[in-house]
């Protein structure tokens, strides 16, 4: 009976790693589904992102907890709203130019383009790692 116990403890033990193994590819195979979603979405040019958290003047990280600070890209013109964003509660509308989309050796994108308004220029840089 001992030599039973023996052999499922040391095959147990044999396939734990097997296991791991199975979950961490699991796990890499939806990072990479949510990469290619993300990327879908983006190359539409018509989404939405809402600030998470965002950085003052003084280096300090302060978490977002007003969905009406957002940016919003709709085809040729971004919309952002929000005092953490544009530092005024207008709704600004920019005029996008200039949009770039390039990929590194690791697969990652950047995506840059200038926005330019009545009250606004910037310049504005997103990117998606790759999983």
């Amino acid at each position: 009976m001992k030599k039973y116990i023996i052999a499922i403890c040391f095959l147990t033990a044999a396939l734990m790693p097997a296991l791991a193994q199975d979950k961490k590819a699991e796990r890499e195979a939806a990072a990479l589904a949510a990469f290619e979603k993300a990327l879908a979405t983006i190359e539409t040019k018509n989404y939405v992102i809402i600030v998470g958290t965002y950085q003052t003047e003084g280096a300090i990280f302060i978490d977002n907890i007003d969905n009406a600070n957002f940016m919003q890209f709709e085809n040729d013109h971004i919309i952002l709203q929000g005092t953490i964003i544009t530092e005024n509660s207008y709704t600004n509308k920019l005029e996008v130019s200039d949009y770039e989309q390039t990929t590194d050796k690791k697969g990652n994108i950047r995506i840059t383009y200038q926005a330019m308004g009545r009250m606004i220029n910037a310049k504005v840089t997103m990117t998606l790692k790759k999983a």
